[in-house]
């Protein structure tokens, strides 16, 4: 059933619910990139609205950007490097967020990436530092 949809040039789409109730359409080659809406599509149970009641509109909102920028065929390397690099240096708390939801998403390289991230934030400091 997925080489018959890979097959067709239409592109299709999903519906990403936030826990706030925001609704965000994106292209399902670029959802599937969480294992977990993969796994949604194969089995189905995507022809709606997809709750993600543990993901917040602002960090859904950066997920969606990582997923498309990870996904462009136009995109080159360094540009993808410069957009990891800012990509992590926002707030501890948002990227500490990003990386519960990738886990919750199972979106391996981004919550690498995250936790490569909070790992070089906090190393060498005290507990009471961070």
């Amino acid at each position: 059933m997925a080489e018959a949809a890979s097959s067709t040039t239409e592109k299709k789409f999903l519906t990403l619910k936030s826990s706030h109730g925001d609704e965000f359409e994106l292209e399902e080659s670029i959802a599937i990139q969480s294992v977990i809406i993969k796994n949604m599509v194969e089995d189905g149970c995507s022809s709606s609205v997809i709750p993600l009641s543990n993901v917040d509109t602002e960090t859904l909102i950066k997920i969606i950007d990582y997923l498309k920028m990870h996904s462009s065929t136009s995109s080159n390397e360094e540009e993808i490097e410069n957009f990891d690099k800012e990509f992590v240096s926002i707030g501890f708390k948002t990227i500490f967020k990003i990386l519960e939801a990738a886990n919750f998403l199972d979106i391996n390289n981004l919550l690498e990436m995250c936790a490569e991230a909070v790992a070089n934030r906090i190393k060498n400091k005290t507990p009471e530092a961070v």
